[in-house]
């Protein structure tokens, strides 16, 4: 998906990089999205789309793994 500019893009990317070791590029995504949305709080938007508990575990935890800070 060509969505530079779509900050989701980029917390899905660090996500799954996160989950697949490739924790630089994982962190990269995730400061990316940052820059996006300032003040960006990742649990707190997954959570506004209703994924349920499950889901949320699994992206926290790849976020987790792409360096993002409890």
């Amino acid at each position: 998906i060509n969505l530079p500019d779509f900050y989701w893009t980029w917390l899905i990317e660090a996500v799954a990089r996160g989950h697949l070791g490739d924790t630089e590029r994982a962190a990269a995504a995730l400061a990316r999205a940052r820059d996006l949305v300032p003040g960006f709080d990742p649990r707190a938007e997954i959570r506004k789309w209703n994924a349920s508990a499950e889901d949320l575990d699994q992206m926290m935890d790849g976020l987790r793994k792409a360096g993002l800070k409890a």
